[in-house]
């Protein structure tokens, strides 16, 4: 199973490019990051999953 690790971005490229402050709304991101990758593994690429992130912040 994919954790974050595996993720083509992480937490620190997440401040950096959205902005986003360290904390539970970072975690919950990146958690929605990797189920989206579990179930669509092509998306795992830095600048999907930053498009998605920009996408899932703005839901939020």
């Amino acid at each position: 199973m994919l954790e974050r690790g595996g993720l083509a971005v992480d937490g620190n490229d997440l401040i950096a490019e959205l902005r986003i402050a360290p904390g539970p709304t970072l975690g919950r991101l990146l958690d929605r990051l990797v189920e989206r990758v579990v179930a669509e593994p092509r998306l795992n690429e830095r600048a999907i999953l930053l498009d998605l992130a920009r996408t899932m912040q703005e839901e939020e």
